[in-house]
């Protein structure tokens, strides 16, 4: 996927310090943590807990690629 790193910083930066998430981060929040995890992919976009999940790991996944 072109440009993984900067689409995924773009994403985690537009949610921080927010309560509710729109429809276009979840939609690309879910396309890159299916291309980063093929054998894990999560479908439940409107499931609390998926999106959660989505979210924890994409933010660790970020933390890792950008540690010092």
């Amino acid at each position: 996927m072109e440009n993984f790193n900067d689409r995924l910083g773009t994403v985690l930066e537009s949610l921080k310090g927010k309560n509710r998430i729109e429809g276009w981060q979840t939609e690309e929040l879910f396309a890159l943590h299916n291309y980063h995890f093929p054998k894990h992919k999560e479908h439940g976009k409107s499931c609390p807990p998926c999106r959660g999940r989505v979210f924890a790991r994409m933010k660790t996944v970020w933390n890792q690629l950008n540690q010092e």
